[in-house]
């Protein structure tokens, strides 16, 4: 993810497993990328990346229903 091109596709696949619910284990990611030919050092990095921005996006998805739901009632 470190190419301007790779990046964006990286951001891409992130949200697309967000939006989709259909995110990814760690581990399982670790591992695919490993199989995919990834070293364990980058698969470990990207898994640990893609977990925080996961947290991340699931931390706005709340914060956006709270402030939301607040003018609404």
């Amino acid at each position: 993810s470190a190419y301007p091109l790779d990046r964006e596709r990286w951001f891409d696949f992130i949200i697309s497993t967000h939006r989709h619910q259909e995110q990814f284990d760690s581990d399982d990611l670790t591992g695919f990328l490993k199989e995919e030919g990834w070293s364990e050092d980058q698969a470990f990095k990207l898994s640990m990346e893609y977990e925080l921005a996961q947290e991340l996006l699931n931390h706005q998805e709340t914060q956006y229903h709270v402030a939301h739901v607040d003018r609404t009632h």
